[in-house]
C-alpha cells in the first residue's frame, strides 16, 4: 500500500479577504477544512499547513490514476463551497499538487514533489491539479487539465518547456 500527499492551495485567497473580509476568510479556510476531512478517507489525515495551504496524507493509493481521482474527488466538494460577502456569495477554487512515495522516498522529498507539482500547478494558470513526478532522475508530470505529460528528463527544480510536453492519450474524464 503507497502512500501519497496532496497540497491543496486556495486560490486568490486574498480575494476573499479583500471583496468580503477577513472574517469571510477565516471562515472559508474553516469551510474547506471541514469539506477535506469528510472527503478523505478513513485513515488518510489533512491538516492545515500554513495561510491558505492544506496537506493531506493519503493511504493505499496505488497509482497516478488512484491519485487523481481522490484530487478530483477533493476539487469536486471544494467547488461546490461558497462564501457570503457584501458583493455576493462568492465561489473557491483551488490549485492541488499531489505526490506518490516511491522505493527510498524519504518524507522530505515525498513533501518537496507534492510541493513543486502544487506550484507548477499555480503557475500555469490555478484552478488544476498536477502529478508531480515519480523520481527525481525520471520525471513524470502530469498536469489533469490540459492532459499533457512531460517525459523528457529534467533536473531537479526546472519546468518542463512546452515543446517537451505530449498529449496523453486520454484524459481524465470531466476534464476539456
Amino acid at each position: 500500500r503507497s502512500l501519497a500527499v496532496m497540497f491543496v492551495d486556495l486560490d486568490h485567497f486574498k480575494q476573499i479577504n479583500d471583496l468580503a473580509s477577513h472574517a469571510a476568510g477565516d471562515e472559508a479556510l474553516r469551510h474547506v477544512a471541514t469539506s477535506l476531512q469528510h472527503s478523505v478517507r478513513v485513515g488518510d489525515r489533512v491538516g492545515r499547513f500554513g495561510g491558505d495551504e492544506f496537506v493531506c496524507v493519503l493511504r493505499g493509493i496505488r497509482d497516478d490514476n488512484d491519485l487523481l481521482a481522490a484530487a478530483e474527488r477533493l476539487e469536486s466538494e471544494l467547488l461546490k463551497l461558497m462564501i457570503d460577502s457584501a458583493e455576493g456569495q462568492l465561489g473557491i477554487t483551488v490549485s492541488i499538487g499531489a505526490a506518490i512515495a516511491g522505493p527510498g522516498c524519504t518524507s522530505e522529498s515525498l513533501l518537496g514533489r507534492a510541493d513543486t507539482a502544487l506550484h507548477q500547478a499555480k503557475r500555469t494558470g490555478r484552478n488544476r491539479i498536477v502529478l508531480a513526478e515519480h523520481t527525481d532522475v525520471d520525471r513524470v508530470v502530469v498536469d489533469a487539465r490540459s492532459g499533457t505529460t512531460s517525459t523528457t528528463p529534467l533536473r531537479r527544480g526546472e519546468d518542463p518547456r512546452p515543446d517537451q510536453l505530449a498529449s496523453r492519450d486520454s484524459r481524465p474524464s470531466g476534464h476539456p
